[in-house]
């Protein structure tokens, strides 16, 4: 299980289901984003900000939600170096 700052990604997810909602976040937006984005062109792709959970070290975690489920993205330096979903369609 991937993890950032020792925390599973996926945990932090479930932690924060409500914290945003998505524009165009689904499965096929999802497949869309690639590692080494930047954070702009991720919320290009999904059209909304996400809500930043946890920072520091250079690192950042934004979290995104939709009816279809969640979207976990970590950055290091502005550069997407892990994603994870939960329920996307």
């Amino acid at each position: 299980m991937k993890s950032l700052y020792g925390i599973p990604v996926t945990a932090i997810s479930i932690l924060l289901l409500g914290c945003s909602t998505g524009g165009g976040l689904n499965l096929e937006s999802y497949k869309k984003i690639q590692d080494g984005m930047s954070y702009a062109q991720v919320v290009g792709i999904i059209g909304k900000d996400g809500v930043e959970s946890v920072s520091g070290g250079g690192m950042k975690i934004y979290i995104w939600q939709s009816s279809d489920g969640i979207l976990t993205c970590g950055f290091e330096k502005d550069k997407l170096i892990n994603k994870q979903q939960v329920g996307l369609n």
